[in-house]
């Protein structure tokens, strides 16, 4: 019964949202805006990579634990956050898509410049092995210069404000909080990369809210606009 309400209830969500040209053309820029965010994002990676051998730096947190193997969780916890921000936008906010996809292409844009502005090399005993069994997907995509600031902990932290409203946000956060935990025990980000996150995520979430809020405004405005110019004449 839970699963045909439920059933019902996102189809007309979506057939709601669908039928609005606005929303429509919204949605297509904001997949197109993020598609554009992970290709800038790449292309910074693959050219910090590739641009040399780079100096690492002491950390006063790294310099004090060991390196550990949470490869699985690092890998398959990303990607289950992943889907779960797929799947909860799908079935419970299909009118915030457009919102969720700019926000996060945003995301990319901002840390794609970071990357570039930050020539840093991996940490000492950074953790990378392309060996082991929960690598095998995650080692095409893995670099080793590409550190300033963390994806890994913005991307759930900037779901958790996405979903502000829903008790289902707090499942992003303590995703976030664990992910910073892995990433540290993995030596795979530099401390001010974790942390950082947190702020920039944060900072990005406001940005595209104000944005958003913005055009939505001047988007109501101008049909409001139209529709008195056409009933005046």
């Amino acid at each position: 019964m839970f699963l045909k309400k439920l059933k019902i209830e996102v189809v007309e969500n979506w057939r709601d949202a669908l039928s609005n040209k606005y929303y429509f053309l919204s949605l297509i820029v904001g997949v197109l805006f993020f598609i554009f965010g992970l290709y800038l994002n790449n292309i910074s990676s693959v050219y910090n990579d590739s641009a040399g051998a780079y100096v690492s730096v002491g950390d006063f947190i790294l310099n004090r634990i060991e390196t550990y193997n949470l490869e699985f969780f690092y890998s398959w916890g990303m990607y289950l956050t992943i889907v779960l921000i797929v799947v909860f936008s799908f079935l419970f906010k299909p009118s915030k898509g457009p919102f969720i996809f700019k926000t996060f292409g945003l995301l990319y844009v901002v840390r794609a410049f970071f990357i570039l502005l930050t020539h840093v090399g991996p940490p000492v005993g950074f953790f990378y092995d392309e060996s082991l069994p929960g690598a095998m997907v995650a080692s095409k995509f893995l670099f080793r210069n590409d550190l300033f600031f963390s994806g890994h902990v913005a991307v759930p932290f900037i779901a958790f404000l996405l979903f502000k409203g829903t008790r289902f946000r707090w499942v992003f956060f303590v995703v976030a909080i664990l992910m910073t935990i892995t990433v540290l025990l993995m030596h795979i980000h530099y401390s001010i990369d974790v942390f950082a996150a947190y702020f920039i995520a944060h900072s990005v979430y406001v940005f595209s809210d104000m944005v958003s809020d913005f055009f939505s405004i001047k988007t109501v405005k101008k049909i409001k606009e139209i529709q008195e110019e056409i009933v005046s004449k």
